[in-house]
């Protein structure tokens, strides 16, 4: 008999915004943006691998925009007055952050008629959702699969595809959001609407509304670094926080997409000013020597002991 898995809440993710905002940062170092990224983990590795691919399709996305800036509140603002993004990092540790967003409208090229689906995975539950034309993917080799397109107007496509259990578990983990992004990118390639033939069908989906008023922390990101100069002797900087918010609301008349990111950058080298610990209650103290198994002197010391300022 099979596990179930339990299935992971909706959530989006765009690694197009998160370039973006690598590259803002990038752009902005005093040394004219000749830095590089230095990695430390598969997920950056991975981001690294393809930043060069997406910095050339953020040139075809009019959308997308990014602004750096040394205070954060302005980042925040800029990211169109959205919930301010939650962070456990003191701003004082930061010395500057970029942001980058984009919203994106879908039309599809017919509106669908809207009709109620009984999710499978849920019997008993029905919701609502439109029957839209569409086509039924081929693979390169021509094999049938469970990936679907729907053309919307402007050169926009959307594909639709079950998830398998394997995926589903894999969205449950800690990488999701480079899992995500790493399914549909093989789906992608498999499933490419410019090499095959393609099959009309009716496709019927739910009304979609993933709509996150909280950031995703990309704790994949921290540690990250950006290279520094050798002529000013410039340490560089490290990512010392990144979050996303993705948003997706889907109906009979198409899509409406927003996605921003807010990454957070110190000075390499430059750590956090010690916490202050106030012992102003009373404590023990005792002293060790090396050599001896045990404290060779203790104390208990309160009030009375102390002397005055």
């Amino acid at each position: 008999m099979s596990k179930a898995i339990k299935t992971p809440i909706s959530f989006g993710f765009s690694l197009h915004t998160i370039v973006a905002a690598l590259l803002q940062a990038q752009a902005v170092t005093p040394w004219l943006g000749k830095s590089e990224y230095k990695v430390g983990n598969s997920e950056q590795i991975l981001v690294m691998k393809y930043m060069d691919k997406i910095a050339s399709d953020i040139d075809a996305i009019p959308e997308m925009k990014s602004m750096a800036h040394s205070d954060v509140l302005a980042i925040q603002n800029f990211l169109e007055t959205r919930e301010p993004t939650k962070s456990e990092i003191d701003i004082k540790d930061v010395e500057f952050s970029v942001g980058a967003l984009f919203d994106l409208v879908l039309k599809w090229s017919t509106e669908g008629k809207v009709q109620n689906l009984v999710f499978r995975s849920s019997p008993g539950t029905c919701v609502a959702g439109p029957i839209v034309k569409a086509a039924r993917m081929k693979d390169a080799i021509g094999k049938k699969g469970l990936v679907f397109c729907v053309n919307a107007k402007h050169g926009l496509k959307a594909y639709f595809s079950r998830a398998t259990q394997d995926q589903i578990e894999d969205l449950g983990k800690v990488n999701a959001q480079i899992n995500l992004f790493s399914h549909t990118l093989e789906l992608a390639k498999l499933f490419s609407s410019e090499k095959v033939d393609l099959m009309k069908v009716d496709l019927i989906f739910p009304f979609i509304d993933i709509a996150h008023d909280e950031s995703t922390p990309c704790t994949w990101l921290k540690g990250m670094d950006l290279d520094g100069d050798e002529t000013t002797n410039h340490p560089g900087y490290t990512i010392i926080d990144a979050n996303t918010k993705n948003s997706l609301k889907m109906d009979n008349k198409g899509a409406v997409i927003k996605s921003e990111a807010d990454i957070r950058y110190r000075t390499k080298g430059i750590s956090r000013p010690n916490e202050v610990i106030a012992l102003d209650s009373p404590f023990l103290f005792w002293v060790e020597r090396q050599g001896c198994s045990l404290p060779i002197f203790s104390a208990y010391c309160a009030l009375d002991a102390t002397v005055g300022a």
